[in-house]
């Protein structure tokens, strides 16, 4: 059988509350010896009972150096705990029996049970409460029996009766001749019980507002930090440890001069908090990592001193790189409507070009190589005029003009439109889809979308390659809802995948008179209507351009 390991934050809050144990064990016990040996112990005339009172509370102030050795141990802080209060009770019940269940010493089970409570938890304070009764009761009826059953001459002189007689005082035997102890005891074990319930309840709603405030603070974002006024560190949660580059534990710096416990530029900001008044918030690095810290002085009431101060510690290197991304985007914004307007002033004379090209053309040239020069100047006229033009596309930020649209008519007319062409004709085309599926969106834009992958499929596979067109109704897997996803398949080469990465990059192409502009221009569309376009392909085995849009 395994025994279950407690999370770190458990396992040191009991070795805490196990040496506050032993801790207080020795100080009652030190204290119980040195009022013994100014009272108790003379008066006792040295009997074997007397030396028993002295060797049980010697006992239990020297067994704490046990207790602090097994502490070193891996063994359970909890079943340490139980054992030492098991130990408690038997030498309490020790020190009642010697002493008579009358002397204040049976006051020490009080004690135990709220330990119990306040270390362990209610139901071990009700066991304790229960333990400690049965063996109080039990002592209590051994003395009754001694003082008041007992009449046989023969038992009544044995030694250990003779013993107990004589330690009991007068007005011991007269409670006990006249049974008031009995009721007394009663109330006595009752009212163990009763602290046991009110020790529980107060532990139970100490045990939630301590674990409602842990898991606050540890569960922050940002680091948080506590100190008292004369400096030493109260509370360090494990965001603050690795903001500041500490490997130690958040625990093992609790009780330490934050002097030594943090990086120096961070005492100093907590230093300058404990002694200016009001909030103090700084930005710093420590080592590469930028942190903000706000520092809140805690005081004791209005105009009260200063009980010491609570640090919050931020990271922004969050906040520094979305600064750069919004400075790269503007900076990006800038240089579209700048090269959009280069566009434009080149698009003016390059008509004027075109049109002088044709004036010569349809004129008296001197030869024929004159003329063929002049078809060229027209035909990259008009190429860079379609660059140019789908440039100005790609760069403008038109509104969308949505309608319901029925696809499967819309993709009918690009299938027409792509038998028509000239690599068409000797293509397969199959267009798998349902009569009727509506989605709102721009028809001509999502229109230009269809036919820039119908063309770049045609022109994959080449002269009798096939292209199938897909239409159906799916969800995204990035959205949950109701859409259509529409498939343009090809049988051609496939794609290679260094170029997987950058086929939707404005300007990159694989064609020789290609403009690089399509897909770019088709993803941006795709967008603009919540949608997601997606190229799969594997090298000999085709291409499938994948575009999902919601429906109406």
């Amino acid at each position: 059988m395994t025994s279950v390991r407690l999370p770190p934050a458990r396992e040191g809050l009991l070795e805490r509350r196990l040496k506050g144990l032993c801790i207080l064990r020795a100080i009652v016990a030190g204290v119980g010896l040195a009022a013994f040996l100014f009272s108790g112990y003379r008066a006792s005339g040295f009997n074997p009972f007397g030396l028993a009172q002295f060797h049980l509370l010697l006992g239990a102030a020297l067994v704490n150096f046990v207790y602090f050795g097994l502490l070193r141990t891996t063994l359970d802080r909890r079943a340490l705990i139980m054992a030492q209060l098991v130990i408690d009770v038997l030498t309490i019940s020790g020190l009642v029996f010697v002493a008579s269940p009358l002397t204040p010493h049976a006051y020490f089970y009080f004690a135990v049970v709220f330990l119990a409570a306040i270390l362990i938890g209610p139901r071990a304070a009700m066991g304790f409460a229960a333990f400690s009764g049965v063996l109080y009761g039990s002592l209590v009826f051994v003395y009754y029996w001694v003082s008041v059953v007992v009449s046989d001459p023969a038992i009544v002189r044995l030694p250990t009766v003779l013993k107990l007689r004589d330690l009991m005082t007068p007005e011991d035997l007269e409670q006990f001749s006249r049974a008031e102890v009995v009721p007394k005891a009663i109330l006595f074990v009752g009212a163990l019980h009763v602290v046991a319930w009110l020790a529980g309840k107060l532990a139970e709603e100490i045990s939630r507002v301590r674990i409602m405030n842990d898991e606050i603070l540890v569960n922050m974002s940002g680091g948080v930090i506590a100190v008292d006024r004369t400096g030493g560190v109260v509370f360090a949660n494990p965001q603050a440890t690795e903001l500041l580059g500490i490997r130690e534990a958040p625990s093992r710096l609790v009780g330490r001069p934050f002097g030594d416990a943090f990086p120096p530029e961070v005492a100093a900001v907590i230093r300058r908090g404990l002694q200016e008044r009001g909030r103090l918030q700084q930005e710093l690095r420590v080592g590469e990592r930028p942190l903000e810290i706000s520092i809140s002085q805690l005081a004791d009431g209005r105009g009260g001193g200063i009980r010491g101060a609570v640090a919050i510690i931020n990271d922004l290197t969050l906040r520094q790189q979305m600064e750069r991304v919004t400075e790269r985007a503007e900076r990006f914004r800038a240089l579209l409507e700048m090269s959009a307007g280069i566009a434009h002033e080149i698009r003016n004379p390059l008509a004027s070009i075109r049109g002088a090209a044709q004036e010569l053309e349809a004129s008296a040239l001197p030869g024929e190589d004159d003329r063929r020069l002049m078809q060229v100047v027209l035909r990259e006229s008009d190429r860079l005029d379609k660059i140019v033009s789908e440039f100005l596309e790609y760069a403008s930020d038109r509104p969308v003009d949505l309608a319901l649209v029925n696809v499967p008519e819309l993709l009918g007319e690009v299938e027409t439109l792509l038998r028509a062409r000239e690599e068409g004709k000797a293509a397969i085309f199959r267009l798998e889809s349902p009569p009727t599926l509506v989605a709102k969106c721009a028809p001509d834009q999502l229109k230009q979308v269809f036919l820039n992958l119908g063309l770049n499929a045609l022109e994959a596979c080449g002269p009798g390659g096939q292209v199938r067109i897909r239409c159906a109704p799916a969800t995204s897997p990035i959205d949950p809802r109701p859409g259509i996803r529409i498939e343009f398949e090809d049988n051609g080469p496939g794609i290679p995948k260094e170029d997987m990465n950058r086929l939707f990059s404005p300007f990159f192409t694989t064609k020789p008179r290609g403009t690089g502009m399509g897909l770019a221009i088709a993803r941006k569309i795709v967008t603009a209507h919540s949608g997601t376009i997606t190229l799969d392909s594997e090298p000999g085995q085709g291409t499938i351009a994948r575009v999902w849009i919601p429906a109406s």
